[in-house]
């Protein structure tokens, strides 16, 4: 299994490297398409302008021919004059100016014809050529482009002769008849050859700026050229450093299945011995759980049996000394083992639910609030004296001074509304159902009559 797999890896590999050469090979061609088809379209825009510009020059030709034609009229009719010899140095320069064009783009379009029957011949030859798809369309243009300016350069031809410069240049001073014509004429000439001057700086300071546009734009391309060049690269990288990720990748994929295969027997092991804890750890779980309800069915009947019971009265064993603290007979009373030591009184929500044991609790709550006040030192004075500070009128066992049956003379509470101040009082209790004054008895009855 390995070994497939790794032969698989390789093959996988392979066509991998396979595929990305086709693709950089398609790219590549596609890339190449499309400059060549650009170029192909710059070939035909710069035909076409040509083309234009022949057509422009034989038309304006035309033009000035015809021109001459009616100035030749029309002098020939009216006698010379400043405005005369004016038009006419003016159509003499134009059609001048129109011959020289046309015989200068007779020579480009000489020239192009020329190199269009070099490729044409060449297209012919070539062997390769011929197996292209694009063969015949190539074949077919070339072709037209030749008639198209072999038929242009007819015609330059043709509308050239018809301006016959040769004749002209000898017969064209035959309109200057005197010497006021001449200086005219001269003067005429030149103004128009300062104008043309003014023009041609003109233009050459427009092509200046062209070309320093240009420089521009060429170095833009260059600095274009570098940044695809760097960004070429940082891909370049960023692919390498993909493919070495992808790699690592298919390595690990084919360690871990090579654990995976000499792993399987000691998991399948291991999922053995887990799966019988598994079963061994459900079936003391069943065993504890039929043990829990055991137990919760025995602490319910024990419930049901203290509750029975706590409803018999019981005789009390107790027998109280009269001399003895009540506070402390109480405390032993709710001490005692017979009182608690069968069940939990707290802890038994039926018991605790009885006034009985609220009217206990209450009572024994008061005990321990007073065995605390018993506790808490007293307050005395530098002499010895017991003071209290009350802020009621000391009118109950609650004052330190009433309690010890002792009069509030230098005490720190309010003269104004104390009742402990007279010695006759003293001993007197405005409140006779205090615990502090209540024997054990009392209580009892009070507890039942409640």
């Amino acid at each position: 299994m390995r070994r497939e797999t790794e032969s698989f890896n390789r093959w996988k590999k392979a066509k991998e490297q396979e595929l990305s050469k086709l693709k950089d090979q398609e790219r590549k061609r596609q890339y190449q398409m499309m400059r060549m088809e650009n170029h192909y379209s710059k070939q035909q825009n710069v035909l076409k302008r040509k083309v234009e510009e022949a057509h422009a020059i034989n038309k304006r030709l035309k033009e000035a021919l015809e021109v001459q034609r009616k100035v030749k009229q029309h002098s020939s009719e009216k006698n010379t004059n400043t405005e005369n010899i004016k038009d006419w140095i003016n159509q003499e320069l134009e059609l001048l100016f129109s011959v020289n064009n046309a015989e200068l783009t007779l020579q480009r379009l000489l020239q192009d014809r020329s190199d269009h029957a070099v490729k044409l011949e060449k297209l012919k030859t070539d062997k390769m050529a011929r197996e292209s798809p694009t063969y015949q369309n190539d074949l077919d243009e070339l072709v037209q482009n030749v008639e198209l300016r072999s038929a242009q350069i007819a015609q330059l031809q043709r509308e050239i002769l018809e301006s016959d410069q040769e004749n002209r240049c000898k017969s064209r001073w035959q309109t200057v008849r005197s010497m006021a014509d001449a200086k005219t004429a001269l003067n005429i000439v030149f103004e128009i050859v300062g104008d043309i001057h003014k023009r041609e700086i003109a233009k050459n300071w427009e092509y200046e700026e062209l070309i320093d546009t240009c420089d521009q734009q060429h170095l833009k391309i260059r600095q274009s050229e570098l940044q695809a060049i760097a960004l070429k690269a940082e891909y370049e990288q960023k692919l390498a450093k993909l493919q070495s990720e992808y790699e690592q990748d298919v390595m690990d994929c084919i360690e871990h299945l090579r654990g995976t295969n000499e792993n399987s027997n000691i998991e399948n092991t291991e999922n053995t011995w887990l799966k019988r804890e598994l079963k061994m750890y459900k079936e003391r779980c069943q065993a504890l759980e039929q043990e829990r309800e055991e137990a919760w069915k025995n602490n319910e009947s024990a419930n049901n049996s203290k509750a029975t019971g706590h409803t018999k009265t019981k005789k009390s064993k107790f027998t109280v000394d009269e001399n003895q603290d009540p506070r402390v007979v109480w405390k032993d009373i709710f001490s005692d083992d017979s009182f608690g030591a069968d069940d939990d009184n707290d802890n038994d929500p039926d018991w605790r639910k009885t006034p009985l044991y609220k009217r206990t609790r209450k009572t024994v709550s008061v005990l321990t609030d007073l065995s605390k006040d018993d506790v808490q030192p007293l307050k005395r004075s530098s002499g010895g004296e017991i003071k209290c500070s009350c802020k009621t009128n000391c009118s109950t066992r609650l004052c330190t001074c009433r309690r010890h049956k002792t009069s509030c003379s230098n005490c720190n509470c309010q003269t104004d509304i104390c009742k402990n101040r007279n010695t006759k009082t003293t001993e007197f209790d405005y409140f006779p159902d205090d615990p502090r004054d209540t024997t054990v008895d009392d209580v009892a009855k009070r507890l039942k009559l409640e």
